[in-house]
Protein backbone atom coordinates (compact mmCIF):
# COMPACT_ATOMS: atom_id res chain seq x y z
CA UNK A 1 0.00 0.00 0.00
CA UNK A 2 2.90 2.40 0.63
CA UNK A 3 3.85 2.24 -3.06
CA UNK A 4 0.34 3.18 -4.15
CA UNK A 5 0.21 6.04 -1.66
CA UNK A 6 3.50 7.33 -3.06
CA UNK A 7 2.08 7.30 -6.58
CA UNK A 8 -1.11 9.00 -5.43
CA UNK A 9 1.00 11.64 -3.72
CA UNK A 10 2.85 12.30 -6.98
CA UNK A 11 -0.45 12.77 -8.82
CA UNK A 12 -1.69 15.11 -6.10
CA UNK A 13 1.39 17.31 -6.48
CA UNK A 14 0.85 17.33 -10.23
CA UNK A 15 -2.63 18.59 -9.62
CA UNK A 16 -1.40 22.05 -8.82
CA UNK A 17 -3.75 22.23 -5.88
CA UNK A 18 -2.94 24.39 -2.88
CA UNK A 19 -4.17 23.52 0.60
CA UNK A 20 -7.16 25.64 1.60
CA UNK A 21 -8.26 27.08 4.89
CA UNK A 22 -12.02 27.27 5.34
CA UNK A 23 -12.84 30.02 7.91
CA UNK A 24 -14.51 32.91 6.09
CA UNK A 25 -13.53 35.25 8.93
CA UNK A 26 -9.91 35.11 7.78
CA UNK A 27 -10.55 37.44 4.83
CA UNK A 28 -13.04 39.69 3.04
CA UNK A 29 -16.52 38.21 3.38
CA UNK A 30 -17.65 40.00 0.23
CA UNK A 31 -14.91 38.20 -1.71
CA UNK A 32 -16.03 34.90 -0.20
CA UNK A 33 -19.66 35.53 -1.16
CA UNK A 34 -18.73 36.51 -4.71
CA UNK A 35 -16.60 33.41 -5.20
CA UNK A 36 -19.24 31.05 -3.82
CA UNK A 37 -21.80 32.48 -6.22
CA UNK A 38 -19.50 32.43 -9.26
CA UNK A 39 -18.21 28.87 -9.40
CA UNK A 40 -19.29 26.28 -11.97
CA UNK A 41 -22.72 24.67 -11.65
CA UNK A 42 -23.51 20.98 -12.12
CA UNK A 43 -24.95 21.84 -15.54
CA UNK A 44 -21.51 23.13 -16.61
CA UNK A 45 -20.10 19.57 -16.54
CA UNK A 46 -20.59 17.58 -19.80
CA UNK A 47 -22.14 14.14 -19.31
CA UNK A 48 -19.18 12.39 -20.94
CA UNK A 49 -17.04 13.17 -17.88
CA UNK A 50 -19.17 11.02 -15.57
CA UNK A 51 -22.28 10.93 -13.39
CA UNK A 52 -21.71 13.69 -10.85
CA UNK A 53 -23.92 14.58 -7.90
CA UNK A 54 -25.86 17.85 -7.87
CA UNK A 55 -24.27 19.22 -4.69
CA UNK A 56 -21.14 21.35 -4.90
CA UNK A 57 -18.45 21.23 -2.23
CA UNK A 58 -16.97 24.71 -1.81
CA UNK A 59 -13.93 25.81 0.17
CA UNK A 60 -12.03 29.07 0.47
CA UNK A 61 -9.16 30.59 2.33
CA UNK A 62 -5.84 32.42 2.27
CA UNK A 63 -3.26 30.93 -0.06
CA UNK A 64 -0.93 28.41 1.49
CA UNK A 65 1.80 26.28 -0.01
CA UNK A 66 2.84 26.36 -3.66
CA UNK A 67 0.92 26.42 -6.92
CA UNK A 68 2.23 23.30 -8.65
CA UNK A 69 2.07 22.52 -12.35
CA UNK A 70 3.67 19.09 -12.27
CA UNK A 71 6.03 16.72 -10.52
CA UNK A 72 8.41 14.51 -12.52
CA UNK A 73 9.45 11.30 -10.79
CA UNK A 74 12.49 10.97 -13.03
CA UNK A 75 14.69 9.13 -10.56
CA UNK A 76 14.46 7.09 -7.40
CA UNK A 77 17.49 8.98 -6.06
CA UNK A 78 17.38 12.58 -4.91
CA UNK A 79 14.48 15.03 -4.81
CA UNK A 80 11.69 14.82 -7.37
CA UNK A 81 11.72 17.81 -9.77
CA UNK A 82 8.66 19.99 -9.22
CA UNK A 83 7.53 23.00 -11.24
CA UNK A 84 5.29 25.75 -9.95
CA UNK A 85 4.30 29.40 -10.29
CA UNK A 86 3.72 32.24 -7.78
CA UNK A 87 0.60 31.99 -5.65
CA UNK A 88 -1.94 34.73 -5.01
CA UNK A 89 -3.72 36.04 -1.91
CA UNK A 90 -6.81 33.84 -1.80
CA UNK A 91 -7.95 30.56 -3.27
CA UNK A 92 -11.43 29.14 -3.82
CA UNK A 93 -12.31 25.60 -4.83
CA UNK A 94 -15.44 23.90 -6.14
CA UNK A 95 -15.70 20.12 -6.31
CA UNK A 96 -18.41 17.79 -7.55
CA UNK A 97 -18.32 14.16 -6.44
CA UNK A 98 -18.95 11.47 -9.04
CA UNK A 99 -21.03 8.36 -8.56
CA UNK A 100 -19.89 4.76 -8.88
CA UNK A 101 -16.80 2.66 -8.20
CA UNK A 102 -13.51 4.17 -9.37
CA UNK A 103 -15.47 7.31 -10.09
CA UNK A 104 -13.59 10.26 -11.59
CA UNK A 105 -13.14 13.55 -9.78
CA UNK A 106 -13.45 17.09 -11.08
CA UNK A 107 -12.76 20.38 -9.38
CA UNK A 108 -12.19 24.00 -10.25
CA UNK A 109 -9.77 26.11 -8.24
CA UNK A 110 -9.61 29.91 -8.48
CA UNK A 111 -6.40 31.62 -7.34
CA UNK A 112 -6.99 35.34 -6.79
CA UNK A 113 -4.12 37.84 -6.86
CA UNK A 114 -3.79 41.35 -5.45
CA UNK A 115 -4.12 42.80 -8.96
CA UNK A 116 -4.51 41.81 -12.59
CA UNK A 117 -0.85 42.67 -13.23
CA UNK A 118 0.27 40.22 -10.53
CA UNK A 119 -1.94 37.51 -12.01
CA UNK A 120 -0.47 38.14 -15.46
CA UNK A 121 3.07 37.95 -14.08
CA UNK A 122 2.29 34.66 -12.32
CA UNK A 123 0.73 33.19 -15.48
CA UNK A 124 3.77 34.23 -17.51
CA UNK A 125 5.87 32.15 -15.11
CA UNK A 126 3.44 29.25 -15.44
CA UNK A 127 3.68 29.35 -19.26
CA UNK A 128 7.46 29.07 -19.04
CA UNK A 129 7.56 26.45 -16.30
CA UNK A 130 4.92 24.21 -17.89
CA UNK A 131 7.30 23.44 -20.76
CA UNK A 132 9.30 21.35 -18.24
CA UNK A 133 6.29 19.11 -17.64
CA UNK A 134 7.17 16.39 -20.13
CA UNK A 135 8.73 12.96 -20.34
CA UNK A 136 8.12 9.29 -19.61
CA UNK A 137 9.77 7.88 -16.51
CA UNK A 138 9.82 4.36 -15.10
CA UNK A 139 10.91 3.50 -11.58
CA UNK A 140 11.09 0.18 -9.72
CA UNK A 141 10.22 -0.52 -6.10
CA UNK A 142 11.26 -3.54 -4.07
CA UNK A 143 9.19 -4.61 -1.09
CA UNK A 144 11.68 -5.15 1.71
CA UNK A 145 9.52 -7.86 3.31
CA UNK A 146 8.44 -9.94 0.30
CA UNK A 147 11.13 -9.00 -2.20
CA UNK A 148 8.44 -8.33 -4.81
CA UNK A 149 9.53 -5.82 -7.45
CA UNK A 150 6.87 -3.42 -8.74
CA UNK A 151 7.10 -0.77 -11.43
CA UNK A 152 5.70 2.73 -11.73
CA UNK A 153 5.54 4.41 -15.15
CA UNK A 154 4.45 8.03 -15.56
CA UNK A 155 4.01 9.90 -18.83
CA UNK A 156 3.65 13.68 -18.67
CA UNK A 157 2.83 16.04 -21.54
CA UNK A 158 1.96 19.72 -21.80
CA UNK A 159 0.66 22.26 -24.31
CA UNK A 160 -1.70 25.13 -24.96
CA UNK A 161 -5.50 25.14 -25.20
CA UNK A 162 -6.51 27.64 -27.91
CA UNK A 163 -10.19 26.79 -27.40
CA UNK A 164 -10.00 28.31 -23.91
CA UNK A 165 -8.60 31.79 -24.35
CA UNK A 166 -9.29 35.22 -22.87
CA UNK A 167 -8.32 38.41 -24.69
CA UNK A 168 -5.94 36.41 -26.86
CA UNK A 169 -4.28 34.55 -23.96
CA UNK A 170 -4.45 30.78 -24.50
CA UNK A 171 -4.84 28.45 -21.56
CA UNK A 172 -2.21 25.78 -20.85
CA UNK A 173 -2.56 22.11 -19.94
CA UNK A 174 -0.68 19.24 -18.33
CA UNK A 175 -1.64 15.59 -18.83
CA UNK A 176 -0.29 12.91 -16.48
CA UNK A 177 -0.79 9.19 -17.13
CA UNK A 178 0.48 6.80 -14.46
CA UNK A 179 0.47 3.03 -14.11
CA UNK A 180 1.67 1.06 -11.10
CA UNK A 181 2.19 -2.63 -11.89
CA UNK A 182 3.60 -5.65 -10.13
CA UNK A 183 2.74 -9.03 -8.68
CA UNK A 184 1.75 -7.79 -5.23
CA UNK A 185 -1.79 -7.24 -3.93
CA UNK A 186 -1.34 -3.50 -4.59
CA UNK A 187 -1.19 -3.85 -8.38
CA UNK A 188 -2.39 -2.75 -10.77
CA UNK A 189 -3.13 0.91 -10.06
CA UNK A 190 -3.83 3.55 -12.68
CA UNK A 191 -4.04 7.29 -12.22
CA UNK A 192 -4.75 9.65 -15.08
CA UNK A 193 -5.07 13.39 -14.86
CA UNK A 194 -5.76 16.28 -17.23
CA UNK A 195 -5.54 19.89 -16.05
CA UNK A 196 -6.11 23.30 -17.60
CA UNK A 197 -4.86 26.67 -16.27
CA UNK A 198 -6.62 29.84 -17.47
CA UNK A 199 -5.88 33.52 -16.86
CA UNK A 200 -8.71 35.99 -16.52
CA UNK A 201 -8.57 39.41 -14.87
CA UNK A 202 -6.92 39.01 -11.43
CA UNK A 203 -7.33 35.21 -11.15
CA UNK A 204 -5.80 32.01 -12.48
CA UNK A 205 -8.38 29.23 -12.76
CA UNK A 206 -7.28 25.59 -12.58
CA UNK A 207 -9.66 22.94 -13.91
CA UNK A 208 -8.68 19.39 -12.93
CA UNK A 209 -10.03 15.99 -13.96
CA UNK A 210 -8.79 12.67 -12.53
CA UNK A 211 -9.56 9.07 -13.45
CA UNK A 212 -8.46 5.71 -12.10
CA UNK A 213 -10.20 3.36 -14.50
CA UNK A 214 -8.61 4.06 -17.90
CA UNK A 215 -5.11 4.29 -19.35
CA UNK A 216 -5.56 7.80 -20.71
CA UNK A 217 -7.98 10.70 -20.61
CA UNK A 218 -9.49 10.43 -24.10
CA UNK A 219 -9.55 13.27 -26.62
CA UNK A 220 -13.31 13.49 -26.19
CA UNK A 221 -12.99 13.91 -22.44
CA UNK A 222 -10.17 16.43 -22.80
CA UNK A 223 -12.45 18.56 -24.95
CA UNK A 224 -15.11 18.24 -22.28
CA UNK A 225 -12.68 19.38 -19.57
CA UNK A 226 -11.71 22.29 -21.82
CA UNK A 227 -15.40 23.18 -21.96
CA UNK A 228 -15.60 23.11 -18.16
CA UNK A 229 -12.58 25.44 -18.03
CA UNK A 230 -14.33 27.83 -20.41
CA UNK A 231 -17.53 27.57 -18.34
CA UNK A 232 -15.51 28.36 -15.20
CA UNK A 233 -14.28 31.58 -16.78
CA UNK A 234 -17.81 32.52 -17.81
CA UNK A 235 -19.15 31.75 -14.33
CA UNK A 236 -16.48 33.87 -12.65
CA UNK A 237 -17.30 36.88 -14.80
CA UNK A 238 -21.06 36.33 -14.74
Amino acid sequence: MKKILALVSTLSIAAGAVALATPAQAYDKDAYAYAAAHMIQRSDIPAVLGAFTDDMSFSAGPERGKAYLCSLDSSTDGPIPQFSYPTGRLQYSANYAAKGRNAPSLWVSVMQYASASKAIAAFDVAKKQVKNCKGTFTNSFTDTDSGVVSTSTTQTTNGIVPSVSTLGVDSIFVSVNSVFSGSSEEAPFKGDQYQVWSLIDDVIITTSYNMESADNVSTQKRKAVNQVAFNAETAWLG
